[in-house]
């Protein structure tokens, strides 16, 4: 042991640590997992708000185009596919769901570029071909399916 005025060195402690101790982590730690419990959610949040208004805005141009479709041709689509077909399909349907025939002459599409899927289902949109629905397109998540954009079809 060293003596230096009269006080024992090994007695003193060394104000020079390294590292940290294991309550200070484990605070630091508790402080992350609150901040993650609060913004988290939040985050997760904001991607499904995203993806409603995916769909929302999918059925709008689903509708759109159906409308579109029906102006020139006087028939509703048999699919969804028809409205993005880059030639004038024969057949349609009418308010009844019974099929008609459609003058090439009248079809002006492709209607859409492409048919979206419905990123909140993972699944494709159901469009009805029975009455009284004819012409309805919905969201994917079940055949009752009734997610609206704001318009009839």
């Amino acid at each position: 042991m060293f003596h230096l005025g009269g006080v024992l060195l090994s007695s003193i402690r060394c104000c020079c640590r390294r590292g940290f101790t294991l309550v200070e982590l484990l605070i630091v730690l508790v402080v992350l997992a609150v901040i993650a419990a609060i913004v988290l959610p939040k985050f997760v949040d904001s991607a499904r708000r995203a993806k409603v208004a995916k769909v929302r805005h999918d059925l709008r141009i689903l509708r759109v185009a159906i409308e579109q479709f029906r102006n020139d041709t006087g028939a509703y689509p048999l699919s969804l596919e028809d409205l993005a077909a880059t030639t004038a399909p024969t057949k349609g349907l009418d308010a009844n769901g019974s099929q008609v025939d459609i003058n090439p002459a009248d079809w002006n599409g492709p209607y859409i570029a492409s048919v979206p899927i419905d990123v909140l289902a993972n699944k494709p949109f159901v469009y009805r071909t029975n009455p009284p629905m004819v012409g309805m397109v919905v969201n994917g998540d079940s055949a009752s399916a009734q997610a609206t954009a704001g318009t009839k079809h």
